[in-house]
């Protein structure tokens, strides 16, 4: 503990009564600081100094001062608490770091934990392919294999085996089942899509879409006898239907009489989102 002594000079007397000030202040609630702690000029100094730092502040101030005490660096002690302050401040960032270090590590560690428990998983139901696209496994269930990114560099297998709360084995026809391109499949009775997302995504079915028709142009669209469909969009009602057109290659690029369209959304300037604007547009309207 700090205590006071004969050789003390005056300043350093003063210095220490700040400290122990400090630690007896701060290790009650801040609740309770202006009824219980303004009898003095140096308290008040403390409750000022309070009002502009946070708990995390606090204890790494009270932490960093039993260490340089414990260590018996009297020296170092006798600073103003404006320095110490400044000190304990300096060193926070570090401990943010630290600590968001700590943080990234455990999270990354739990995804890894999650990896081993479904790729063991799925090794015990022995997904087979049976179909591009379909899969099935020892229990007859049919599965739509796709990819959980949700930590950069792990890649997690996943198979989606429910659509819109029933299981695919229900709904799909195995034998007339393709992948048409994008994210559209569809049998002799439905078309399904693929949703794709950092988890893997979802699939459902498009009620509307008509099933004889339905067929898929460029990269990121379809359409059928009604309508166009975009991979994210779905039935795209805005859209000029007899003049809209895409080309494989291309990415999601579209246009029609009205204008051009990106991820099926309308774009008022297409150079804003076109890497080579010119060569593009060109291909799209050939």
């Amino acid at each position: 503990m700090i205590r006071l002594t004969k050789e003390d000079t005056l300043l350093g007397m003063l210095l220490k009564t700040m400290i122990l000030s400090f630690l007896i202040l701060f290790s009650s609630c801040k609740t309770d600081l202006n009824k219980k702690y303004a009898s003095s000029t140096v308290e008040k100094d403390l409750l000022e100094l309070a009002k502009i730092i946070s708990e995390e502040e606090i204890k790494l101030l009270k932490d960093y001062i039993y260490e340089q005490e414990r260590i018996g660096n009297r020296a170092h002690l006798d600073k103003t608490y404006e320095s110490i302050l400044y000190d304990a401040k300096a060193a926070e960032p570090i401990k943010k770091q630290e600590l968001k270090q700590k943080k990234i590590a455990e999270r990354t560690r739990k995804i890894r934990h999650r990896k081993h428990i479904i790729d063991s998983i799925n090794n015990i139901r022995n997904w087979i392919q049976i179909r591009e696209g379909l899969w099935r496994d020892i229990n007859g269930e049919l599965g739509i294999k796709t990819i959980e990114r949700i930590e950069k560099g792990i890649d997690i297998e996943r198979y989606i085996t429910c659509c819109e709360g029933k299981s695919l084995k229900y709904l799909i026809d195995t034998t007339s089942f393709k992948f048409l391109g994008s994210s559209f499949y569809k049998d002799k009775n439905h078309v399904f899509t693929h949703f794709d997302m950092a988890d893997g995504g979802i699939v459902w079915i498009l009620e509307e879409a008509d099933v004889s028709t339905f067929k898929v142009i460029g990269d990121c669209y379809a359409k059928d006898k009604n309508n166009i469909y975009g991979e994210r969009a779905m039935a795209m009602d805005s859209v000029d239907y007899r003049t809209f057109k895409t080309k494989k290659g291309i990415g999601c690029y579209a246009k029609d009489k009205n204008g051009y369209y990106f991820w099926g959304e309308k774009v008022m300037d297409m150079k804003k989102v076109l890497p080579k604007p010119n060569s593009y547009l060109d291909s799209i309207t050939k």
